[in-house]
């Protein structure tokens, strides 16, 4: 047996393994390993030129890519039937709270109305039962009707004096010097105004019913409930108290006038002077003043007569009551319709998952419209690179358009 020395000593060299490579596709106009698919778009274009007819065919290969990408991706189904699976369970537990609050509403509406029915009844009771009288209210009506008709009295004469004197009354007609008081209280005002005319003493008659008008406007607005009735207080007070500054300043350049008629003197009355002249914050005090507290006195007697009946008091307040638990009754009907409208659409939503999950294979279209996307914008920049006119340019937009509605937008499995 011949034995070659050289076979046994002979050292093996190391197998060394290529290095893997990236395998390329079969076609070049399939997508390489690695590349997004907006360059894949701009490579497709520039090697068709930007012809927009082939734009239809590669756009339907990038959905089925992804398509039967996604299809064959076990942890991707698996995950997203969980995804799936645990949004249809928030929809149940949301429907159950909505059930929930749709019971407490619909008991809460109950017991609204078993009060209702105890006030109705507490109503009637109230309108068969003879009339009560509050003695309170009956006390403060009757001190307010003794204080408002000489307060009245007194305000009739003092606007009808004072309107006189200083509208009506000419300097020529005093005698001797007239003081402040005399002007307040003129005691030729109803015959003087007759004497020089029908329509002076219907002035001075009418005159005072203005200010008793004004103060009834004041109680008229504070027993509004509006948010304005203080701003419309404050006018007719402010308008009082201008009509009183007219009144005092006029008097008080009257009674000037004819002080300077006995004294001979020229001095013109101004404003300066009105202000600083007692005789003008007389007239106003003694009118606006009395007029506060006519109309402190007419509000008090008339609440005081609202509130006589105790009957018509406790009625009025059990219809408020009665207003308040309907309002609510209906805002709650509003709220249980509201209740119904979202679990029918949370229910509608539960029915296209079930759908979902019933599917063999769960695609995520909203990841191949995204794709789809980037490969027509890499086309069409590289059409604008090859210098395509806009009607190809349009063409291809037209044709993406069209394959996304038909592809994408309205395809049911998503």
């Amino acid at each position: 047996m011949n034995f070659n020395l050289d076979s046994l000593f002979k050292k093996e060299k190391p197998v060394v393994s290529k290095p893997a490579i990236d395998i390329e596709p079969i076609s070049p106009n399939d997508r390489r390993r690695g590349e997004t698919y907006y360059n894949w778009g701009l490579r497709m274009c520039a090697t068709v030129m930007g012809t927009s007819y082939v734009l239809s065919p590669f756009l339907q290969r990038v959905y089925l890519d992804i398509y039967n990408e996604q299809a064959k991706n076990v942890e991707l189904q698996e995950q997203f039937r969980k995804n799936t699976q645990a949004q249809i369970d928030e929809h149940n537990n949301n429907i159950e709270s909505l059930k929930s609050q749709i019971v407490n509403s619909t008991n809460k509406k109950s017991e609204n109305k078993e009060e209702i029915d105890v006030l109705e009844l507490q109503r009637s009771e109230l309108k068969t039962r003879g009339k009560s009288i509050n003695k309170d209210a009956k006390i403060k009506m009757i001190l307010g009707i003794i204080i408002l008709i000489p307060l009245t009295f007194y305000l009739f004469l003092f606007y009808s004096s004072t309107f006189y004197t200083g509208f009506i009354m000419d300097i020529k007609d005093v005698t001797n010097s007239t003081g402040v008081a005399m002007a307040m209280f003129n005691p030729q005002a109803f015959s003087g105004a007759l004497v020089k005319g029908l329509t002076s003493f219907f002035l001075i008659l009418s005159f005072p019913v203005v200010f008793l008008g004004l103060g009834f406007g004041l109680h008229f607005f504070s027993v509004q409930q509006s948010k304005s009735r203080f701003l419309k207080m404050s006018a007719i007070l402010v308008v009082t108290f201008l009509f009183d500054c007219i009144i005092a300043y006029k008097i008080g350049k009257f009674l000037y006038d004819i002080e300077g008629m006995w004294k001979e003197q020229s001095d013109v009355y101004t404003f300066n002077m009105a202000i600083s002249d007692i005789n003008t914050w007389a007239v106003i005090f003694c009118g606006f003043i009395a007029y506060i507290i006519w109309g402190i006195v007419f509000d008090m007697a008339m609440s005081a007569y609202s509130k006589l009946d105790l009957n018509k008091e406790e009625t009025k307040m059990i219809d408020n009551k009665i207003q308040r638990l309907k309002d609510e009754n209906v805002r709650i009907n509003e709220q249980i319709a509201n209740y119904n409208k979202q679990i029918t659409s949370l229910k509608n939503e539960i029915s296209s998952l079930m759908a979902k999950l019933s599917n063999n294979v769960n695609i995520n279209i909203n990841e191949i419209k995204k794709e789809m996307t980037n490969f027509y914008n890499g086309w069409i920049t590289q059409m604008g690179v090859l210098g395509c006119n806009q009607q190809d340019q349009s063409m291809a937009n037209a044709t993406f358009q069209n394959i996304l509605n038909t592809l994408v937008n309205n395809n049911t499995i998503k």
